[in-house]
């Protein structure tokens, strides 16, 4: 298999694991209270995005303005405002940016667990919790269920105790009407009638718009009821009290905002990082080894003189190596290979650098074998070695 169909067969198989993985392992939901029309979590406000957008239509908008600066588009101010928030605190700029909105005839709708700052000294709100009523209940939040229900229907909705645990039960009575109750006849919905033609809409139980709240039971039709009540031309829903400003300024801001295109771009990075690593590896083919050359000709003269001693022919190769004498004094002393060598021994001791011996042993070897027709192995590696004896000599002489 090439190394390329490798690299990318192993790539394939991340990207599958983590799908496999993603898809397959159990999700656990974030209870955590956003309010947010992308969240899907049971509080978040997915849901009620979808809702809003089919009673709406084309009239529904969602922003992540503050109210001031709503109060300054045109082209909105003939809509209904909508606010749902954990914590609703206006700055001094935004409450009268409501009271100017409000003189204009136009309704705004708050919902919030708690309410601060000004606005709510204003209006002497005070939102307390349902525990009040029923002290020895041993849910910490006072009920395990409470029941909701619009002024003027007795439909009751159920909701978890924990999600509609308060009620105002302080507020300007004198401009309040109640719009909604619950099981216990305290407000949670009233609105509050102003100098000009705009109505101001209070709730404490914002959960009941949630994911959660939506899907609990029946209890949609309480939200569609309540909603209901800010009906005008139209609605405008900012998320900015409970979210903050959620412009998208760059492409990556909205890339990591989304939960699958930001598993997306990390996978991404994650292989992006792997190939550089992976191609950042020397791409040169493998230089095979190259062993150094041995000399043949010895071999070859090793493989021959092996094969005359295994034949038992041992004259020729006798023969053989003082035919290679007799060209080596040729060549290296210009002494005739058809010379006597018995009368220039001492001229052949001089130039080699032998011992006169040595070379007097050579020379009556020679002539002897010479005039034989056969030998031993022995006499064949006592004249090799007198042969290689006197060329070594001279050879270790010159190197010295």
């Amino acid at each position: 298999m090439r190394p390329g169909r490798k690299y990318w067969l192993f790539l394939t198989a991340i990207v599958l694991f983590f799908g496999f993985f993603y898809f397959t392992t159990s999700k656990h939901y974030d209870w955590t209270i956003t309010f947010s029309r992308k969240d899907k979590n049971p509080f978040g406000a997915y849901l009620l995005h979808i809702l809003l957008d089919d009673m709406y239509g084309e009239k529904y908008n969602n922003v992540g303005l503050t109210l001031s600066e709503i109060e300054k588009i045109e082209n909105l101010q003939e809509k209904s405002v909508l606010v749902i928030c954990d914590v609703f605190k206006p700055s001094d700029t935004d409450v009268q940016a409501m009271q100017s909105m409000l003189r204009n005839g136009r309704n705004i709708f708050v919902a919030a667990n708690l309410f601060g700052g000004q606005f709510a000294d204003s209006l002497k709100l005070n939102a307390t919790v349902i525990d009040r009523l029923v002290q020895n209940d041993p849910n910490p939040l006072g009920l395990d269920s409470i029941s909701l229900r619009m002024s003027a229907s007795e439909t009751f909705y159920t909701y978890p105790g924990r999600m509609v645990y308060r009620y105002f039960s302080e507020q300007r009575t004198e401009l309040a009407e109640t719009m909604a109750v619950n099981q216990y006849g305290k407000p949670i919905v009233f609105s509050l009638f102003h100098e000009g033609k705009g109505k101001l809409y209070l709730c404490s139980v914002p959960l009941i718009f949630s994911n959660f709240g939506l899907l609990k039971g029946e209890n949609i039709a309480f939200a569609e009821e309540v909603m209901s009540l800010v009906h005008r031309d139209g609605i405008l829903w900012t998320e900015f009290y409970q979210t903050g400003r959620s412009e998208i300024d760059s492409p990556l801001r909205f890339i990591l905002s989304e939960k699958p295109l930001r598993y997306s771009y990390y996978i991404l990075l994650f292989l992006a990082l792997l190939a550089i690593t992976m191609d950042a590896r020397r791409r040169i083919p493998l230089v095979p080894l190259q062993l150094p050359r041995q000399n043949t000709t010895m071999e070859f003269v090793k493989s021959v003189g092996n094969l005359y001693f295994l034949q038992n022919n041992h004259y020729d190769a006798a023969r053989k190596k003082i035919f290679q004498f007799r060209e080596y004094m040729s060549v290296q002393y210009r002494i005739p290979p058809d010379a006597h060598y018995e009368a220039l021994f001492s001229r052949i001791a001089q130039k080699t650098g032998s011992a006169d011996c040595d070379i007097k042993k050579l020379i009556q070897l020679i002539e002897e074998t010479d005039k034989k027709k056969s030998i031993g192995a022995e006499e064949l590696i006592w004249l090799n070695s007198m042969i290689n004896k006197i060329m070594d000599y001279k050879n270790i002489n010159k190197n010295v």
